[in-house]
């Protein structure tokens, strides 16, 4: 295979009608090449006698007997974990019973972030004031006897990807580096709803790519191993939960973003 010239990038981009700016001419050259030649490698094996991995059928689809055999699966609400790493069941759980506050949840992962983040480089932006606010209000909704959401004061963060209102997103790009909307993303805004609270925005490969040559805001690293990589594209997402930096995360998957990183 021959590579492609930055000529015949620039070529493209006009037909396309895209504008490429001189400084990222080179480094996109060089992905899309990469790309390319990864791609190339399946042409070497027959595929046309693999079966596509069977789907799990959705509950609705079985039989009448076999639905209720299997009943609803039981939610964890009590288990030995630390704090930090318990699932976000039992965790909502005690928030409910009113046996946790969200302000000591939220602490916590606060806590976390400042004592492993700048090893782990999982978050782009940490925004610790919102959260506490965000806590405070949960405490008090409860306090008062509101109707709570089902994450009502679980302390969440979302891949920098995702559209958070008066919080920068860069999409992991220095291009977006100053960018902020002014509107939350349809995910964020449900979440939200359902009484999240935000810690921050997670690292992420560059644009949500399958390759990323640097990574500007920080080299995220595997928390069972810093000589390791996280998986992407959903880097930050990975790391964060598996070293309990949150109760969840938010990522998504276009081809593998969420699998490599779990």
């Amino acid at each position: 295979m021959i590579d492609l010239t930055e000529d015949q990038m620039l070529g493209m981009a006009r037909i396309a009608g895209l504008h490429i700016p001189d400084e990222d001419v080179v480094p996109l050259t060089l992905r899309l090449n990469a790309l390319l030649e990864a791609s190339e490698a399946l042409d070497q094996f027959p595929l046309e006698d693999v079966l596509a991995l069977p789907t799990l059928p959705h509950p609705s689809a079985l039989p009448v007997h076999q639905r209720d055999a299997r009943g609803a699966p039981l939610l964890a609400t009590e288990t030995d974990a630390p704090l930090a790493y318990k699932p976000i069941t039992e965790l909502a759980h005690l928030i409910r019973t009113r046996h946790l506050s969200p302000v000591e949840l939220t602490d916590l992962y606060l806590e976390r972030i400042g004592q492993y983040n700048g090893a782990l480089k999982s978050y782009i932006t940490v925004v610790p004031e919102r959260a506490r606010r965000e806590a405070h209000e949960a405490a008090r909704a409860l306090t008062q006897g509101a109707d709570v959401g089902p994450l009502h004061g679980i302390p969440l963060a979302y891949k920098d990807e995702f559209y958070t209102k008066g919080v920068r997103t860069t999409c992991g790009s220095v291009i977006l580096s100053e960018f902020v909307p002014d509107y939350d993303a349809t995910t964020v805004s449900k979440l939200h709803e359902a009484g999240a609270v935000m810690l921050g925005k997670l690292n992420m490969t560059e644009w949500a790519t399958p390759l990323t040559l640097a990574f500007p805001y920080g080299q995220p690293c595997n928390p069972w191993n810093v000589e390791h990589d996280a998986g992407g594209s959903s880097t930050g997402s990975g790391s964060a939960t598996a070293a309990a930096l949150c109760a969840g995360a938010l990522g998504e998957d276009t081809g593998g973003s969420i699998r490599r990183p779990a």
